[in-house]
C-alpha cells in the first residue's frame, strides 16, 4: 500500500500544531535516523517558531532567525523541488525585521484569539447544517 504523504491532512488547531511541534523532537528524536534531512528540516522550522515566540528580543536573535530562514528555505527547495512553499512559511522570511520593529512578536500574536472563535465557528456551521433541514 503506497501511502501519499502530500495527500494526508489532519484537521488541528494552531495550539495543538504548535504543542506537536514542539513536542515531536522529544517523542521521537532518537528513532530518527542520523542526517535524515527531512528531520533538520522539522528541527528547523521548531527552532524558528521557538525564536519567533521568544518573551524577549535582541538584534543578534534577529540576525540568527534571518540566517535560519535562509537555511530552512534552501532545505526546504532541495527536499521539495517541485512543490511551492506555502504563504505562512514564506511569511517567516519577513519576521527578523518585524521582530526588529515591533519587538517580540508573541505580543502580537491572535492565537488567544483563534481558540475563543472557534466556539463561534462551530456555532455558525451547526446553524447552515439545521437551516438546510428546514
Amino acid at each position: 500500500m503506497k501511502v501519499e504523504v502530500n495527500k494526508f491532512t489532519e484537521k488541528q488547531t494552531a495550539a495543538q500544531t504548535w504543542c506537536l511541534l514542539r513536542s515531536l523532537p522529544l517523542l521521537l528524536g532518537r528513532l530518527v535516523p542520523l542526517g535524515n534531512d527531512t528531520w533538520k528540516l522539522l528541527l528547523q522550522i521548531a527552532d524558528a517558531v521557538e525564536v519567533v515566540t521568544a518573551p524577549m528580543v535582541n538584534k543578534a536573535l534577529c540576525v540568527f532567525l534571518a540566517n535560519l530562514m535562509e537555511t530552512f528555505s534552501t532545505t526546504y527547495f532541495n527536499l521539495y523541488p517541485n512543490e511551492n512553499m506555502k504563504p505562512k512559511l514564506h511569511y517567516l522570511i519577513h519576521y527578523p525585521q518585524q521582530m526588529l520593529e515591533f519587538r517580540p512578536l508573541i505580543h502580537c500574536w491572535t492565537l488567544r484569539f483563534e481558540g475563543k472563535h472557534v466556539y463561534s465557528k462551530e456555532l455558525s456551521n451547526r446553524t447552515k447544517k439545521q437551516e438546510k433541514y428546514l
